[in-house]
């Protein structure tokens, strides 16, 4: 059926959103060969998202790191990567979630994940993690004017 559809673009939209229906139903080898006959970047990388995010809720990491390292676009990639972060400090896994934040190649997205990861830290009380992770987030602030790259006081950590 979806073969006889001519338009490109259109095909592909059918073809986005019948992946990501598999992917809430976790037919995940379904999707992942629905999703892998997108021929339009932006929307195979944006259902590439959405499949990793449905991994990382499941608790599949591997799988849902493997899923998000395919896409293409640094944007959309680094916010995969931030919400795999944070599903991941959300579980306590904090040596897994500083490692996937570390891959996030945009410096803005990255230190935002750090400040998210830094206050899952604080609030769990593990002080020392937290004080790491700040540190990190000043490191990448570099050139941000004042440099407090958006932290007010020790209370927005």
């Amino acid at each position: 059926m979806i073969s006889t559809i001519k338009r490109g673009d259109e095909r592909d939209w059918v073809l986005r959103i019948l992946g990501e229906k598999l992917v809430a139903s976790h037919r995940w080898e379904s999707a992942a060969a629905v999703i892998s006959g997108i021929e339009r970047g932006d929307l195979r990388d944006m259902a590439l998202q959405t499949m990793g995010g449905e991994l990382a809720k499941t608790h599949q990491w591997e799988r849902a790191e493997a899923v998000i390292n395919a896409v293409e676009r640094s944007d959309i990639r680094a916010g995969a990567l931030r919400a795999l972060g944070e599903a991941l400090a959300e579980v306590q896994q904090w040596e897994r979630a500083e490692a996937v934040i570390s891959t996030i190649e945009r410096n803005d997205l990255r230190i935002d994940a750090l400040r998210m990861l830094g206050e899952a830290l604080a609030n769990a009380q593990q002080w020392e993690r937290a004080e790491a992770a700040v540190l990190r987030k000043w490191q990448g602030c570099g050139n941000v004017s004042g440099g407090t790259c958006g932290i007010r006081s020790a209370t927005e950590i």
